[in-house]
């Protein structure tokens, strides 16, 4: 070794050879977790956000109901045009049909439909606050005015016959009996369902939460009103 210089040799093999891994430049930092405030104490679950879209429509009854309702506006859309055709045909012959009609059980009919209509429309408010009493007796109260059409109609078709109006008298009373028979045929099952409703609930069948029942036969009886007064006026108003 030359003279003035220093050289430190070391004498153990391994760590003259071990070296420090090599660091990286930058450590991979861990991403900040969120801050949630801790809900106070007595609080329920948080509100899940709403489901826009989701909700089902809002139909009144039962959507086979109203199946059946436009079924039978497209049967007596049918029968009314029978009736225009066959009025613009001979038109002095419906003109003096319907003067012929007796007016008076057509308006106690329309009063009858549209009352008994009215009235179960009180048997939904009742059965929607809770009040199976009061929508019991509005129930009841409708099936009486309601039962008053088969006999207002029945009564009219006697007076008629009586009058020389039969089924053999001309193009008007043959219209005339059709549309209101296929009328009556309908309406008689509106009554029933207003007798299988008075039962259930008399049963306790139907409350504020589930009463899809009534609603279909409100639904459907209000379809019947609604033919009735197309009849009424074509018939005894339209004259």
């Amino acid at each position: 070794m030359a003279a003035g210089s220093i050289r430190l040799v070391n004498s153990n093999p391994e760590l003259r050879m071990a070296r420090p891994p090599a660091l990286p430049l930058a450590l991979p930092l861990p991403l900040p977790l969120p801050l949630t405030a801790k809900p106070p104490e007595g609080a329920g679950p948080p509100a899940s956000p709403p489901t826009a879209g989701l909700a089902e429509p809002a139909w009144p009854g039962h959507r086979a109901m109203w199946v059946g309702i436009c079924l039978e506006f497209i049967e007596f859309a049918v029968f009314f045009a029978v009736y225009f055709s066959a009025r613009w045909s001979q038109p002095a012959v419906f003109q003096e049909g319907a003067q012929r009609l007796r007016t008076l059980g057509g308006v106690l009919i329309t009063l009858a439909m549209v009352t008994s209509g009215w009235m179960l429309t009180r048997v939904l408010s009742a059965v929607q606050q809770g009040r199976q009493r009061a929508a019991r007796r509005w129930m009841a109260l409708a099936v009486l005015v309601a039962a008053l059409y088969p006999v207002l109609k029945v009564a009219e078709w006697q007076w008629n016959q009586a009058q020389g109006l039969g089924a053999g008298s001309g193009l008007f009373v043959v219209v005339y009996w059709y549309l209101t028979i296929n009328h009556f045929v309908h309406a008689s099952w509106g009554l029933l369902g207003m007798v299988w409703c008075l039962l259930r609930l008399s049963a306790g069948g139907y409350d504020a939460a589930d009463h899809r029942g009534l609603e279909s036969l409100a639904t459907y009886w209000h379809a019947t009103d609604l033919v009735w007064l197309m009849l009424f006026s074509l018939f005894y108003a339209y004259a």
